[in-house]
């Protein structure tokens, strides 16, 4: 069994951040560990030496008494997962990483949140305690890949776009050019990395998107969809009923 990392959890929260969020510890500094992790949306942190770009995947254990200063995109919002906690003697993970498998670690975190609101302690260690070994899981991975690894971060590159940049119309044919390969050989490298299809992936992480201003923002159905660069708001509110099952009206009804 691996060696347990956490020793309690002093606090945890799912963060859809509104449009005018911004984020400064100057005045009261974190006193604990913080595992800060950004699953949607496009923003900036800034620590006293270095400024992070942040989308999906981004990854920090912020430390007790550290300044650090956040902004984000008012048409893409954050949506952060953090969990204060004690951790047992010093970490192995390092400050910051930027992960590409996240469903998984999503799952872990947002069970250990709402065990942790739920009193129910040592499951939401259980749950922290696994999610920070995916992340220690996953940096192994990607240091153990060497020149091998070299077409998965080109991939993971186009990811990041791809969340970055949802309205954006990405097309099979010019991603698959720029990697110098068909569009059938590119689809298939792309598909035995992240699981689905370019043209799957993009659509996730348009629907993924549109969840999130849904939550968290005030726009208008319309505004949304022309956000997310449809022209039609119909078809859009078609494309989200078909993979979440409800229209996007009724998606945000409480």
């Amino acid at each position: 069994m691996p060696n347990p990392h956490v020793k309690q959890i002093n606090s945890a929260g799912i963060t859809y951040c509104e449009p005018d969020w911004s984020w400064n510890t100057s005045r009261r500094p974190p006193t604990d560990h913080d595992l800060w992790t950004v699953f949607s949306g496009q923003g900036r942190l800034e620590t006293s030496t270095t400024a992070y770009d942040l989308l999906p995947g981004d990854c920090f254990i912020l430390q007790p008494r550290g300044v650090y200063i956040g902004t984000h995109d008012p048409d893409h919002p954050l949506v952060v997962i953090h969990i204060h906690f004690d951790p047992i003697g010093e970490l192995a993970l390092g400050f910051h990483r930027r992960l590409t498998r996240l469903s998984y670690l999503r799952e872990t975190l947002t069970r250990s949140v709402i065990n942790h609101l739920e009193s129910n302690t040592e499951s939401a260690v259980t749950f922290l305690e696994a999610a920070l070994c995916e992340i220690e899981s996953q940096e192994h991975l990607l240091d153990g890949a060497g020149a091998e690894n070299e077409r998965m971060e080109e991939i993971e590159d186009v990811c990041r776009r791809i969340y970055e940049h949802p309205n954006e119309a990405f097309r099979v044919d010019e991603m698959a050019k720029s990697f110098g390969l068909s569009s059938d050989h590119f689809t298939r490298l792309f598909k035995s990395q992240k699981g689905i299809s370019p043209r799957e992936y993009v659509l996730r992480a348009r629907i993924e998107a549109a969840q999130d201003l849904l939550r968290s923002s005030n726009h208008s159905i319309g505004r949304i969809a022309d956000i997310l660069g449809y022209s039609d708001v119909y078809f859009f509110s078609r494309q989200f009923k078909e993979r979440v099952g409800v229209s996007p009206s009724a998606f945000r009804k409480p």
